[in-house]
């Protein structure tokens, strides 16, 4: 994944969200997304519920801190009830304990770890190879 563009990263969270079961998921036009890449439905049920998606493609070591979650948060705020934000690094520690604040929009965090564990749960993007693995061991050499 993190071969990927940011664009072509913004492009698989929506297909892989659509494969996880999201309805009408759209990529935001580039540059006035106000803090939203991808936006759609999820339905559970009778209910569904509108979802803002934030992608960032970050090298490991680049985690993601408060400051960007409260400003998702904000942007999305009044108009969606669910927000996502998925990377390919991680989040701090303060990052995950502002992610469900009480009388605020819920913002889930999936972080590169959890979206290749989802990736393989679901088979989403991702294929089995078996393969053969041998070992040496000296002491068959003098039997």
């Amino acid at each position: 994944l993190r071969g990927l563009t940011a664009e072509q990263f913004e492009d698989f969270c929506r297909i892989f969200l659509i494969k996880y079961g999201f309805l009408e998921m759209k990529l935001t036009k580039r540059g006035r997304d106000g803090g939203v890449d991808v936006s759609g439905l999820l339905r559970v049920g009778l209910a569904s519920m509108r979802v803002a998606v934030q992608c960032k493609k970050y090298a490991a070591e680049n985690k993601i801190g408060r400051s960007m979650i409260s400003a998702f948060r904000g942007d999305i705020t009044g108009e969606f009830e669910q927000g996502i934000f998925i990377t390919t690094s991680s989040y701090t520690k303060e990052a995950l304990e502002i992610s469900f604040k009480p009388s605020c929009v819920p913002v889930v965090l999936i972080d590169g770890e959890q979206l290749a564990d989802f990736m393989i749960d679901k088979r989403i993007g991702v294929q089995r190879e078996l393969i053969e693995i041998y070992d040496f061991e000296q002491d068959l050499l003098w039997d």
